[in-house]
């Protein structure tokens, strides 16, 4: 349970104040898209459940409906019904980009898909160590090779050429727009809100610990007619700098062998960069 006292209280109507940021381009995008305040509410309430039931306990003791429904503010009755009901899931997008992103990352790492000047190499489909075959193998996964290379081959990233061979066209895995694409472009913003929520969460509480880095540089004083060139440019030096993270990655995966097939304790770790745009928050 939250500690009691001015400090806390003082936090508590900071927390307020922030969330109202965070909710007012939520509810935006909500209502863009025909999500009645009903759903968000359900959606809401499920969620306060089952993190209160999952990370709110009392060590040594089992987690009651009761004490759950104490936590939320929430009925017995309503706990009961939440706990019950399924969450939507989003792990098919998620694996279906993770595994696309990291095949394109192997074969611009990976010296055995790269010529003598370190440029990704034309692959054969099938044959031989250096073939886009045992590139999904290495990186992809327990997949099959064929649903990763027409993923790849719709959202643009790699071409097929003469001879049976695959051609890398673009290096980072960006779904297109369709309705399909869409559906996973609004999966994975929900994944790297979520990441960037917990970072700040971690934050706030990481009294005795190294806190996650969480920094937002920006200007107050962009004159319009310079944003095009201005969106260029950054666009420019965070696809270098997320190049650099996209390696040092690779290299960490490397040293714990999670892609040399061995059973290793894993957690996902990371760096998101964004951009953004707009008048200034009051």
């Amino acid at each position: 349970m939250a500690k009691s006292g001015p400090h806390e209280s003082a936090v508590r109507d900071a927390l307020g104040r922030a969330v109202t940021f965070v909710l007012m381009p939520l509810a935006r995008l909500l209502l863009r898209h025909g999500i009645p305040y009903k759903m968000a509410d359900r959606l809401l309430r499920w969620a306060y459940v089952h993190v209160a039931a999952t990370e709110f306990g009392i060590p040594g003791r089992l987690q009651t409906r009761s004490r759950i429904s104490v936590i939320t503010g929430l009925t017995r009755r309503e706990v009961a019904k939440l706990l019950d009901a399924d969450a939507p899931s989003e792990r098919e997008t998620v694996e279906r980009f993770n595994r696309a992103a990291r095949v394109l990352s192997g074969w611009q790492d990976d010296a055995d898909f790269l010529d003598g000047e370190g440029r990704p190499l034309d692959l054969p489909v099938e044959e031989g160590d250096s073939s886009f075959s045992e590139l999904v193998r290495r990186f992809g996964g327990n997949t099959p090779v064929r649903p990763v290379l027409d993923e790849l081959e719709r959202v643009g990233a790699v071409e097929l050429i003469p001879k049976d061979r695959v051609r890398l066209v673009r290096s980072h895995y960006v779904p297109r727009a369709s309705r399909e694409t869409n559906v996973d472009t609004i999966s994975i913003f929900g994944i790297s809100v979520s990441d960037l929520i917990r970072t700040f969460d971690h934050n706030l509480h990481a009294v005795d610990e190294d806190p996650f880095i969480q920094r937002v540089i920006y200007s107050p004083r962009i004159s319009r007619d310079r944003v095009p060139a201005l969106r260029k440019r950054l666009r420019e030096e965070a696809q270098q700098f997320a190049d650099r993270v996209d390696r040092v990655l690779f290299e960490a995966s490397l040293e714990t062998g999670a892609d040399d097939g061995e059973s290793v304790e894993s957690l996902r770790a990371g760096l998101g960069v964004y951009y953004f745009e707009g008048e200034e928050a009051s």
